[in-house]
């Protein structure tokens, strides 16, 4: 982001939430946004943010690489979407959805604050991993 002349808005969905949070302390940031994300708490875990209904639900809809990650079930998720909607949404999560860490979910945040930058948080109320109560 180095040469960036205006502004610095940085942008974070689901777990990303933890990640932007910790990006203002290595370089100029002017806004934070969560998008249906976690906002981290010092000490505790995204696992723990988000509760043991949603930790649970994640495993559900995810396999155990053997390595560390978990994949998430492609096939079942496109069979939440509508029949005549799925074939697309399937070739989108193909294109765009990647093992996961999940020690990066079990660990705590490294975090000793939240940044001291402004934040926005777009609620999504139909979200089913983080759902709006989070």
């Amino acid at each position: 982001m180095a040469g960036i002349v205006g502004p610095v808005v940085v942008v974070g969905h689901s777990a990303g939430g933890a990640t932007i949070s910790l990006v203002p302390a290595r370089t100029r940031v002017d806004r934070l946004v969560y998008v249906t994300a976690v906002v981290p708490q010092p000490g505790r875990s995204i696992a723990d943010v988000v509760g043991a209904d949603v930790r649970s639900m994640m495993l559900s809809v995810s396999r155990d690489d053997g390595n560390g990650c978990r994949s998430f079930d492609l096939e079942l998720l496109a069979s939440l979407v509508p029949p005549d909607e799925r074939d697309a949404y399937l070739a989108f999560l193909r294109a765009t959805q990647r093992p996961q860490g999940w020690a990066a979910l079990e660990q705590a945040w490294l975090g000793r604050s939240l940044p001291d930058v402004p934040r926005t948080y777009v609620l999504c109320m139909e979200d089913q991993i983080i759902p709006p109560a989070r």
